[in-house]
């Protein structure tokens, strides 16, 4: 569940994958806790085929995770 964007992080001159819980689901306080409770559970893993989760956080009400890019493994 989810929007995924690739972005520039400027401060660490690198390419990341930001995943952004839909605006539709703004007011869906089980929706925002499952994806921080999906975001914990891939962040615990160390797999060569799950990518590297970096931060998870919020922006404007909605719960964004910022991630490792790599478009064989976008998982998350």
């Amino acid at each position: 569940m989810g929007e995924v964007y690739l972005a520039d992080d400027s401060k660490l001159g690198r390419r990341v994958a930001i995943k952004m819980l839909p605006e539709s689901f703004l007011r869906d306080a089980e929706a925002k806790k499952r994806m921080l409770r999906e975001a914990r559970a891939v962040a615990a893993m160390d797999h060569p085929n799950v990518c590297t989760i970096h931060e998870v956080g919020e922006y404007e009400g909605r719960v964004v995770v910022d991630g490792e890019r790599d478009e064989l493994r976008l998982v998350y």
